[in-house]
């Protein structure tokens, strides 16, 4: 059972144009980089993400390198100005820290803030705000009237109308970006155009003051209210961690609607809650190798029909860390990449590599 378990992955990934020897050559045991500082004082700006890359060649390994001593039981309250040390501990690398001297605990936590996992204006507006909503939800949205001067283009010196009556302070304009689909589900990408607060509500208009914006706002963009992260039980101390083995997603696109990727972005994967994703599960990214044919000892990218050609190995162009899941769909952050790519990538489990080289060269059972 175990061997056919291993030949089934084994197929699936052949059939996807990914290459075993793309995998090996992917470590995913704790490695220290080599020059790794041995000791590091934290500074403001500083995020753990930042920080493991110093010492890990893939980041998202750093809970290893964090929790296995009682020094760091939390890396999420490791503040600026705390001295990180490295020791090695059975042959293990691990990180200690000395924290900075302050009159009490309670003064530390409320004159500075914990170091966060990544950059959290990378990662907060996608939190904070619905950015894919169903068809159904988007028919019966709150949308923008207008402004009492009639501007075509409402700016943040205006207040603006829009429908209906509501009670929630916080609110964010939105507009339609993309469509993605899955099992014949259909969610619309909603790009943030503008963030402001309720100034007063009638029975079918209510006004909002802007507050910040990256475009203006124009009539029939949609008006969301900003969701509290606790009611939809998301935090930013999620601890990176890889994802299911047999999470195996395509990237569905960009929010903002562009056709390549490259760090910093966040794009739309095709599974989600239901495929047991959570915040934090990171994916490598892998660009599908070349089909390369011969004919009469030369080489050729054309195809040949008396030749099935070869494949060749896949490349890892970067990873991902989802942010947010929906049930069928999730939002994920590029956090390195080595070049821009495209939809024509798969993003893998870093786990679904050793278990496809563990069990293909099972011969036990």
């Amino acid at each position: 059972m175990t061997r056919l378990k291993g030949y089934f992955l084994l197929v699936f990934i052949a059939l996807n144009g990914f290459s075993l020897k793309a995998f090996a050559q992917q470590p995913t045991q704790l490695t220290l980089k080599q020059g790794a500082p041995t000791t590091y004082t934290v500074v403001k700006g500083d995020t753990l993400w930042d920080i493991s890359a110093m010492y890990l060649n893939n980041p998202w390994l750093w809970p290893q390198l964090w929790d296995i001593n009682s020094d760091i039981e939390n890396p999420h309250l490791i503040y600026p100005g705390d001295q990180l040390y490295l020791v090695w501990n059975n042959g293990k690398p691990q990180l200690k820290f000395k924290p900075k001297v302050t009159l009490s605990p309670k003064v530390r936590k409320v004159k500075k803030q914990p170091v966060p996992i990544v950059e959290q204006g990378l990662v907060m507006p996608y939190l904070q705000s619905d950015r894919l909503i169903s068809k159904d939800v988007l028919a019966t949205s709150s949308k923008v009237i207008g402004d009492s001067e009639g501007h075509q283009y409402i700016t943040q010196q205006d207040v603006l109308y829009f429908t209906g009556h509501h009670t929630q302070a916080q609110w964010g304009v939105y507009r339609p970006a993309s469509e993605f689909e899955r099992d014949k589900e259909v969610l619309v990408a909603l790009r943030l155009i503008a963030t402001g607060e309720l100034v007063r509500s009638d029975e079918t208009i209510s006004t909002l003051r802007i507050k910040e914006q990256s475009q203006e706002v124009v009539q029939n963009d949609i008006v969301l209210p900003l969701v509290d992260m606790e009611s939809l039980k998301l935090t930013t101390t999620f601890f990176p961690h890889p994802a299911p083995e047999s999470a195996n997603a395509r990237i569905l696109g960009a929010l903002e609607g562009s056709q390549y990727y490259a760090q910093g972005q966040v794009v739309v994967l095709n599974q989600g809650g239901e495929d047991g994703l959570k915040q934090g599960c990171m994916f490598e990214v892998y660009n599908t190798g070349s089909h390369v044919f011969a004919s009469q000892g030369q080489f050729s990218y054309e195809k040949k029909w008396f030749d099935k050609g070869m494949l060749l190995p896949s490349k890892k162009v970067g990873e991902l860390m989802v942010i947010r899941p929906y049930d069928k769909f999730s939002l994920a952050l590029i956090t390195r990449s080595q070049t821009a790519f495209n939809q024509d990538v798969m993003a893998l489990s870093p786990l679904a590599a050793n278990a496809a080289l563990s069990l293909s060269s099972d011969t036990d059972d």
